[in-house]
């Protein structure tokens, strides 16, 4: 079964006539015939009955829609999700920090990052610096390509820890 068998039964069951959801498909009406007996062979059962009048869902294919449906936001939803979080406007970033940043400088830089990324998730731990280091050691590896944030004025990590960073 194939994404594409979804979309066009919903919208064949939808219009209820194959010369329109062909149309709307822009795909030829008896393509459109076939891609829905493909899809009701491969279920073992009708989803419509056809006449020459009408189209009509059948009780599986009631089912059907209502599940098929249910798939096709999901899969729009991870879609945008993807793309938002590929294009880096959503997503989660865990910032550790001193206690001094939490009143001095960390609220500005808030501000300004939530106007620039309303959509991201801010996690702030406070935490001395070699506990930082040693949380950027821990991290799990697929963080470590995601993203990565630099600080000015930071003294650049011993060599030995600037490897293990890497």
């Amino acid at each position: 079964m194939e994404i594409r068998h979804l979309r066009y039964f919903c919208v064949l069951a939808e219009q209820l006539h194959f010369t329109k959801a062909a149309v709307l498909l822009n795909v030829a009406q008896p393509s459109l015939s076939h891609q829905i007996k493909q899809l009701e062979d491969e279920l073992g059962t009708l989803l419509v009955e056809r006449t020459n009048r009408r189209v009509r869902l059948t009780a599986a294919g009631e089912v059907f829609l209502a599940r098929a449906t249910q798939i096709l936001e999901q899969i729009d939803q991870a879609t945008r999700e993807t793309a938002r979080t590929g294009q880096g406007d959503a997503g989660s970033l865990v910032i550790g920090v001193i206690s001094t940043a939490v009143c001095s400088v960390l609220p500005e830089l808030m501000r300004s990052f939530r106007r620039e990324s309303p959509n991201i998730a801010i996690d702030i731990r406070e935490m001395e610096p070699g506990e930082q280091v040693e949380a950027l050691l821990q991290r799990p590896r697929r963080e470590s390509a995601s993203s990565r944030l630099g600080v000015r004025d930071v003294p650049d990590p011993t060599p030995a820890v600037s490897s293990r960073l890497s």
